[in-house]
C-alpha cells in the first residue's frame, strides 16, 4: 500500500539539517528506562507496543530527502515492531550490571534510520523471571520529552489491557502543525521576534573554561549522573518561597550563579525548556512540542542567590509572554549564536503505575538518555518521587575535552550545592574569589 505524504513542522525541518548533516550519528535519541517487576509476557508488550505505535502517527513517520528537502510520511500499522531481548539470568550481580551498563550505552547509541527503520525500538534486559529492564528508544524527531512520557503510559495501558480504548483520543500531529503554522503567521509572532531582537542585541558570548568547537571531530556527547543531597529540595523550597517562584526558578539562579563564579561573566544566557504542546486539545499527542529559549541572566559579584532569584523569576515571566517563537528563528537573532552554549531543563519523573491486573508485570520510570544535545552544556534536573533529586549531565566532546567537560560540570554542581545552603550573603563570600 502507498504510504501517506505528511507535513513535517517547521521544527522538524530544522532538526533534519542536523540528521541528514550527520548520518549514522545517534545525536537524536530519547531512550527511556523502565524498571519492570514481575514476569513479563514478551508477546503481550510486543502487540502492546505495535498498538501504540499504530495509535501516534507521528511513531509511523518515515523521513528521508537531502538537508534542506526533508520528505515524510505515514507508514501503515505495524504487524512487528523490533523488540530484543536479552536474558542475563543467573549471572553474577556484578557481572550483570556491567553488562546492564553496556547494553544500555549501546542501545542509546546505535543509529535510527527514519527513512528504513520504525521510530521506536525496544530492547528487554532480563535479570530474573520477575525482574527486568525495558529501553524504549524514540528518535527525536517524532517526539520530545513530553511525548515520550506519553509513550510510557500508553504502553503500560496497552499492556494490561490489550487495548487502548482507556487512552483520551489524540488529536493528530499534522493538525496541530497546521494550526501553529496559521497562529505563527499572525501579528503577535513578529511583536514577539522583535522582543527577542531587542532582548538579545547586547550580548555576547560568555565562553565555558574558554572550550569552542574543535574542527575535524563528529558531534557527540558525553552523558553522566549525579546525585544531590537530600537538603537540596527543601534548600531550593527555601530560596524560591520569599518571591513565590518554582523550585525550577530557583534552581536556574543557584545555576547562573555558579556559572558567574567559574568564568567570571556579569551575564549568562541560559537556555531553558518550555515543554508541552501551546495550543489546547493535544495533551495526548505524541509529537515535537518542546521549545528552547533563551534566558539573559544578569549577575554581580555582591549579590545574594535570593537577589539572583527574583531576577530570574522577572526574566522568566517575560519570556513566557513571548514563548512562540521557536528557538531556531531566534538564532538568527541572535549576534554571536555561541552566547547559546549552556541549557538547564527539569524532568518530573512519574511514580510507577499500579494496573488492575496482579499477575502482570509493574512498570516504573527510571529514567531518560537523551542522546539529543545541540548545545555543549546540557543539565537536566531529575525531580523523582519522595522528593529525591539527582542531575543527568551531559557535554559535547566536540567542544570538551573529556576530563575538562566532567570537570566544569562536577563544579558547578558543588558550587550550586553549596549556594544552596546559604542565600542571604553575598556570593563572593560564600565561595571565595
Amino acid at each position: 500500500m502507498t504510504e501517506v505524504p505528511v507535513m513535517l513542522s517547521a521544527k522538524q525541518r530544522y532538526m533534519w539539517r542536523e540528521i541528514a548533516g550527520n548520518p549514522g550519528v545517534a545525536c537524536r535519541n530519547i531512550v527511556a528506562h523502565y524498571a519492570v517487576q514481575g514476569p513479563l509476557d514478551l508477546d503481550r508488550l510486543h502487540a502492546a507496543l505495535c498498538l501504540v505505535v499504530g495509535h501516534h502517527e507521528q511513531l509511523r513517520l518515515r523521513a528521508t530527502g537531502p538537508v534542506d528537502a526533508p520528505v515524510g510520511t505515514l507508514r501503515h500499522h505495524p504487524e512487528t515492531l523490533p523488540l530484543s531481548v536479552v536474558d542475563l539470568t543467573g549471572l553474577d550481580e556484578p557481572i550483570a550490571e556491567n553488562l546492564v551498563a553496556m547494553y544500555c550505552e549501546r542501545h542509546t547509541a546505535s543509529y535510527l534510520d527514519l527513512g528504513t527503520q520504525w521510530a521506536v525500538r525496544a530492547l528487554v534486559l532480563s535479570r530474573s523471571p520477575d525482574r527486568h529492564l525495558l529501553l524504549l528508544s524514540i528518535h527525536h524527531l517524532t517526539t520530545d520529552g513530553w511525548g515520550a512520557g506519553l509513550v510510557g503510559h500508553h504502553l503500560e495501558h496497552a499492556y494490561r489491557t490489550s487495548d487502548l480504548a482507556g487512552i483520551p483520543v489524540s488529536m493528530p500531529y499534522t493538525d496541530y502543525i497546521k494550526a501553529e503554522a496559521a497562529a505563527r503567521e499572525g501579528r503577535q509572532r513578529t511583536a514577539d521576534l522583535r522582543w527577542w531582537q531587542e532582548s538579545l542585541r547586547t550580548v555576547r558570548p560568555t565562553p565555558l573554561f574558554g572550550s569552542a568547537p574543535r574542527p575535524g571531530l563528529t558531534m557527540d556527547t558525553i552523558e553522566f549522573d549525579e546525585a544531590m543531597p537530600a537538603s537540596f529540595r527543601s534548600d531550593l523550597r527555601r530560596i524560591a518561597r520569599p518571591v513565590r517562584a518554582s523550585n525550577f526558578v530557583a534552581a536556574i539562579a543557584l545555576l547562573a550563579a555558579a556559572l558567574w563564579h567559574r568564568t567570571r561573566a556579569g551575564q549568562r544566557v541560559l537556555m531553558v525548556s518550555h515543554m508541552g504542546p501551546r495550543l489546547p486539545g493535544y495533551e495526548h499527542t505524541v509529537g515535537v512540542f518542546s521549545n528552547r529559549l533563551p534566558l539573559a541572566i544578569r549577575v554581580e559579584p555582591d549579590q545574594a542567590v535570593a537577589d539572583v532569584v527574583r531576577t530570574v523569576q522577572a526574566g522568566m515571566l517575560d519570556l513566557l509572554e513571548h514563548a512562540s517563537t521557536p528557538f531556531f528563528e531566534l538564532l538568527n537573532s541572535v549576534p554571536d549564536p555561541r552566547v547559546l552554549n549552556a541549557q538547564f531543563s527539569v524532568q518530573h519523573v512519574p511514580p510507577g503505575m499500579a494496573g488492575p491486573c496482579a499477575p502482570l508485570a509493574t512498570f516504573r520510570f527510571q529514567r531518560y538518555q537523551l542522546v539529543a544535545g545541540i548545545l555543549p552544556v546540557h543539565l537536566l534536573l531529575m525531580e523523582e518521587p519522595g522528593g529525591r533529586m539527582g542531575w543527568h549531565c551531559e557535554f559535547r566532546t566536540d567542544v570538551f575535552r573529556c576530563a575538562e567537560g566532567m570537570s566544569l560540570i562536577k563544579e558547578l554542581l558543588a558550587d550550586m550545592t553549596t549556594l544552596a545552603g546559604d542565600e542571604t550573603r553575598p556570593m563572593v563570600e560564600v565561595l571565595g574569589r
